[in-house]
Parts: structure tokens; C-alpha cells; sequence
């Protein structure tokens, strides 16, 4: 699939702004989109995968490749997350060497009611100005302090939330991972990976007061998970879900793509989308 028709793209001011006109709305399928039976063929990669999921192709791609984890069972997608889910998130996200997201509901940027995940592979991230194979975001995360690394298998992973610069004044923790397979040697005795991610999904949503189902995004890559309250859907003419806190913003028409390439644009955007950090 080519991606949504994208007029034009640029990295400024620490964020990859992607132009795409407002085209036609898309046809309304009767029923649930994401339910098996109404899945397109042509776009299923994977029918089954960990059990519970199907892997699709996106129809409506920001990026090339742009992949949709969707429950096989018709979960509702704001229902808090399970180890499963995050872990199946995790993997297709790792598989791919690029971006695992999550939009919890409508103000979060979801788009249909049943549980999906959003996958976005490094490489389509590549453009004008930025030529990294993966999601702006990266850079800041691979910035922090690497304390949190210290363990040994004598003392089990405890996840420790820290923050980002680029994203001060939003409400948000980011939680540094173990790699896949350290954990399986040196925590044996300690759960699964997927007990890792649960324990980091949690502390965030506890420190961050979304433990009642509260509007979030959640973001993974092979070695950090990150979270962001949400209020609001939009701001300044700019629809915001998970990927702008990977710093990712859509224009939907020339004089929003233009005022996004200002200084501190991109970043007032995400602050008028976001819960205000607490002082």
C-alpha cells in the first residue's frame, strides 16, 4: 500500500510534519471493521499470530508498511491492557525494528472501538531531513540516564519511570526495558518478559493517575515503553494520536503544515492534546 497520499514531508524542530490533504471520507463498512469475518483478505499479513491477534495492513497508512495488530475477540480497545497485549505489541514492534503504538480511545486518536494496536516498521520513518531508520522519539529516549539498567539475576527488574525533555510540560513517564533475552537467563525466576512490561505499564498508569481507564497513549520499542495522558483529540487543526508523541505530526492542509515547521509548534500542539505535567 502507498501511504496516505503525503504532499510532502520534512524534519523541523525535532518533529517529522507530514502533509496529507483531507480526501474523500472512506466508505462505512456495516458492523465491526476489525471482526474477522469483515477483514480484507488482501490486506491480512497474518491471519493468527500469538494466539489472539490478527496482523493486517492499514488502509488509511500514515507510512509505508504501516500494520494494524487487531484482537481476534471483540475487546473494547478502552479496556485496560493485559500482558498479552502488551507483550504481542512488544514483539511485533521489535519484529520490526521500528514503533508499537497504542491510541486507548476517541480523544487518544482511536478510530474504532475494538481492540487494536498500530505498528510501524523503522525504516518508513526515513525522509526528507531525517534519514534514521525509526521514530524521532528514539533519540531523546537513547539521551537518558542509563541508571536503571543495574540489575542482576540476584535482583529481579523493578521498572523506574523517568521523563523526557522534548515532552516537558506533558503528563508522561517512559520506563527503560531489558532486552528479551537477558531477561529470560538472568530472571528466570522472576515471571516472563511479558511480567516486565506489565509491571512498567503499570507504574506509569499508577504514577500518571490513569488507573480508572483515563485517556493514554502508549508507545513501545524494543527497549523502552513510554505513556502520555491525553485530553483532547486536536489542537491547532492538528489530530493527534500516539505517533505525535513519537514525533510524527499529519497536516491535513498546506497552512497547518506550514505553521507545524515554526519554532516550538510541534511541541504546543502535543502540550494542548496532552494532561499538563504536575509541578
Amino acid at each position: 500500500l502507498a501511504p496516505l497520499a503525503v504532499a510532502r514531508a520534512t524534519y523541523a524542530g525535532g518533529c517529522l510534519v507530514l502533509e496529507a490533504p483531507r480526501t474523500a471520507p472512506p466508505a462505512v463498512v456495516e458492523g465491526d471493521p476489525f471482526d474477522r469475518a469483515n477483514l480484507d483478505s488482501a490486506l491480512v499479513v497474518r491471519p493468527v499470530v500469538f494466539g489472539a491477534y490478527a496482523l493486517v495492513l492499514n488502509k488509511f497508512p500514515a507510512f509505508a508498511d504501516h500494520a494494524l495488530l487487531v484482537t481476534a475477540a471483540p475487546v473494547p480497545q478502552a479496556r485496560r491492557l493485559d500482558r498479552d497485549d502488551l507483550d504481542a505489541l512488544h514483539r511485533c514492534a521489535s519484529a520490526a525494528r521500528g514503533l508499537g503504538f497504542y491510541n486507548s480511545d476517541a480523544s487518544a486518536g482511536a478510530s474504532q472501538p475494538h481492540r487494536h494496536f498500530q505498528v510501524v516498521p523503522g525504516p518508513s520513518f526515513v525522509g526528507e531531513g531525517w534519514d534514521e531508520a525509526r521514530p524521532p522519539i528514539s533519540r531523546d529516549i537513547e539521551a537518558l540516564p542509563r541508571n536503571p539498567w543495574r540489575w542482576s539475576g540476584r535482583v529481579p527488574f523493578r521498572p523506574v519511570a523517568q521523563t523526557l525533555p522534548r515532552l516537558a510540560g506533558v503528563a508522561h513517564g517512559v520506563v527503560l526495558l531489558p532486552p528479551r533475552a537477558t531477561f529470560r537467563v538472568d530472571f528466570s525466576t522472576d515471571g516472563a518478559f511479558a511480567d516486565a512490561l506489565l509491571r512498567a505499564y503499570a507504574l506509569l498508569l499508577h504514577d500518571l493517575d490513569l488507573l480508572n481507564g483515563e485517556s493514554h497513549n502508549l508507545l513501545v520499542g524494543r527497549g523502552w515503553l513510554l505513556v502520555v495522558a491525553r485530553r483532547a483529540r486536536e489542537a491547532h487543526n492538528v489530530d493527534v494520536n500516539a505517533l505525535g508523541f513519537a514525533g510524527c505530526l499529519l497536516a491535513r492542509d498546506a497552512a497547518t503544515f506550514e505553521s507545524l515547521l515554526a519554532p516550538g509548534a510541534c511541541g504546543e500542539v502535543l502540550r494542548g492534546v496532552a494532561v499538563a505535567a504536575s509541578s
